[in-house]
């Protein structure tokens, strides 16, 4: 990582309560281990309450000017809170996995104003459509905790939409411009597999999470046979949408005679 000797890091790795520097998990052991090696960082243990007690800094950008780095595990708890919460500090919280992925393809932690986990969404720009309140914080959450950026609005530089539906005008959008349609369930399992390996949201193997074609639907059909009603059913539902025997003004999206 680029750096002088005026512009050195303090990188502390915090071990969390009831441990020692011997029974963190391998993962933070492989990324102090890799930090150490870097020529303009310093790198140090610390326990949980030191943590607590500190009144951490932090400038512009990472790895530059008098600065503090705490990498901890569990985003989540009271050390998280501390270091995280409101304006009081403004300090770099990244996860190990973060700083590993970084070492080892020798890029920069990305200068982005939130705690990283990961870089499993690194460079992707993200938004939504057809979502909850509580869904769009959920999804704004965890694509900033992977260092993606989470956008309100679709613009030119968005890589993927993530749908309730499909039929808002961001998915109209999306196809239009033959931008990726991604179900919430795409940001929720590349959560999960972040948290045990260092996984990149475009691999092939999250292609499974795309949006299908009926997503998000309510679907009922009228003046067919009963015959074709089941196979109508079973197409509905297999591409993600809902069938209903009863026509419901408010509650049903497409009617098929």
């Amino acid at each position: 990582m680029d750096g002088s000797e005026d512009d050195t890091a303090t990188v502390r790795f915090v071990i969390p309560t009831g441990e020692t520097e011997l029974t963190v998990s391998e993962c933070m052991m492989q990324a102090f281990q890799l930090m150490e090696k870097e020529e303009f960082t310093k790198t140090e243990w610390i326990q949980e309450e030191e943590a607590m007690n500190m009144n951490p800094t932090k400038t512009v950008t990472f790895i530059q000017g008098d600065l503090d780095v705490f990498v901890i595990e569990r985003f989540e708890g009271r050390l998280f809170e501390h270091l995280t919460k409101g304006d009081r500090f403004k300090c770099t919280v990244v996860g190990p996995r973060c700083l590993i992925s970084c070492a080892q393809t020798k890029t920069p932690v990305p200068n982005l104003p939130y705690p990283m986990y990961s870089l499993s969404m690194n460079k992707l720009n993200i938004t939504c459509s057809a979502l909850s309140k509580e869904e769009k914080e959920e999804m704004k959450t965890l694509i900033e905790r992977m260092a993606g950026i989470y956008n309100g609005v679709f613009h030119d530089g968005i890589t993927h939409l993530i749908a309730g539906n499909v039929i808002s005008d961001k998915y109209k959008a999306a196809i239009d411009t033959e931008t990726p349609v991604m179900t919430k369930e795409w940001v929720r399992e590349v959560w999960k597999a972040a948290s045990r390996d260092n996984v990149m949201a475009t691999d092939p193997k999250f292609l499974q999470y795309k949006c299908p074609v009926f997503y998000g639907l309510t679907v009922t059909c009228s003046q067919l046979s009963k015959n074709d009603k089941n196979l109508l059913k079973k197409k509905i539902e297999s591409h993600g949408g809902s069938y209903t025997p009863e026509l419901t003004m408010d509650a049903t999206d497409i009617l098929i005679c």
